[in-house]
């Protein structure tokens, strides 16, 4: 199968676009891209100036959750983490969806890529998994040689607010702690900051920057131990899975995965999979989400994903 690629770093101007075969696992010199759980990922494997004809799938459908069953599903997870000592988040998500418009795939990512500058901006075509579009705020992981960086990032509040609530504070403590924890076996080192804001279109998060030094060999073992994190999955990670599984109601497929360059010329530059949609030739499918702990409120929570859908439902006509 083959998959096309276009996508822009955050705070450049240069536009990178190449069309490939699609191999399972993580192929270095590669564009990669993993599924939510990070079990199954890909690479398009760049070819010699070819862009012929891709055979896309035909549409999934979603289960939508209105409001009332989301903040059904939310209470209902509020107190089993309240009832459960090994859970303190668990990551819930939606999606939403909006008839595309007459927009193309190129007008919306440019569209995308002009309104969101600092974030990783991408449109994906496969064969496999249809159409992708997304401008994630978050990295991953970040780096090139042994000199690498990751993020902690999690709360939410709007832009102009920074009127920060003890859940929120704790809802990205935890995943830096969690974070902090797996880089110390790899780097003693490591250099934790300070937490600041960070700016993400009509929202803000809280963000922790991590330093470290990695040998290569390490990265591909990196990558899969760190993801998925507590900012897109919770704590305990396999409590809150299995709690993801049975109540979203639908596959978050491609969304909160990890995507991006991996040891193009030495760097690599991975971002969690968020701020995403998937298309088709009628329907855009936007897929937002938000960290649930026991001091979390159902309707707040709620305005939190209208919030973060804002990102791709304002270039919809």
């Amino acid at each position: 199968m083959k998959a096309r690629i276009t996508y822009r770093l955050p705070n450049e101007l240069e536009v990178h676009s190449y069309q490939g075969m699609l191999r399972d696992g993580l192929i270095k010199g590669a564009f990669v891209f993993s599924e939510f759980s990070g079990e199954k990922c890909w690479s398009i494997v760049q070819e010699t100036e070819s862009n012929s004809e891709l055979k896309l799938p035909k549409r999934q459908k979603f289960f939508e959750a209105n409001r009332s069953e989301y903040e059904a599903s939310l209470k209902n997870i509020i107190e089993r983490i309240k009832n459960t000592d090994e859970l303190e988040k668990v990551v819930f998500s939606r999606n939403i969806q909006e008839a595309r418009g007459s927009k193309t795939v190129v007008q919306l990512f440019e569209q995308l890529s002009s309104n969101r500058p600092s974030a990783f901006v991408y449109l994906l075509e496969s064969e496999q998994h249809g159409i992708w579009l997304g401008a994630s705020p978050e990295v991953l992981i970040h780096g090139e040689g042994k000199s690498f960086k990751t993020y902690s990032l999690a709360g939410t509040r709007p832009s102009t607010d920074s009127n920060w609530t003890a859940k929120e504070i704790r809802e990205q403590e935890l995943v830096t702690e969690y974070m902090s924890h797996i880089l110390k076996d790899y780097d003693p080192s490591l250099n934790v900051g300070k937490v600041t804001e960070r700016l993400a279109g009509n929202v803000k998060h809280l963000l922790t920057e991590m330093d470290f030094q990695l040998e290569s060999d390490q990265l591909e073992n990196l990558i899969h131990e760190l993801h998925p994190t507590p900012a897109v999955c919770g704590l305990d990670k396999t409590l809150a899975l299995e709690i993801i599984q049975e109540m979203e109601g639908y596959e978050r497929n491609l969304y909160a995965g990890f995507i991006g360059p991996y040891q193009v010329g030495g760097s690599t530059s991975l971002f969690v999979n968020l701020r995403c949609a998937q298309l088709d030739d009628e329907r855009i499918t936007l897929f937002v989400g938000g960290g649930v702990t026991a001091e979390s409120i159902p309707s707040s929570e709620w305005e939190e994903t209208e919030l973060k859908s804002q990102s791709i439902r304002s270039l919809l006509d």
